[in-house]
């Protein structure tokens, strides 16, 4: 989920930056060619994973969750 989220971040961006004035309309059809290529080649590390797992779990210490179904919950969605 997070890295279509961190793409679909990346694609807005670049799509921001095509309407400003700034914009180089030379460059627009690679920009999105690096997008797109982003989107198909991309793929997580395994020690990068491990770290935003602790990331994650430390943000979600037990004074942040207030019962055990918001715990649940939240450790069901650090899993997907």
């Amino acid at each position: 989920i997070g890295q279509f989220v961190l793409l679909d971040e990346f694609q807005n961006l670049i799509e921001r930056e095509q309407k400003s004035r700034s914009n180089d309309p030379i460059t627009n059809d690679i920009k999105l060619q690096v997008v797109q290529e982003c989107r198909t080649r991309h793929q997580w590390d395994a020690k990068a994973l491990d770290s935003l797992r602790v990331i994650q779990t430390q943000a979600l210490q037990d004074r942040s969750v207030s019962d055990k179904q918001q715990w649940e919950s939240a450790a069901k969605f650090m899993e997907s």
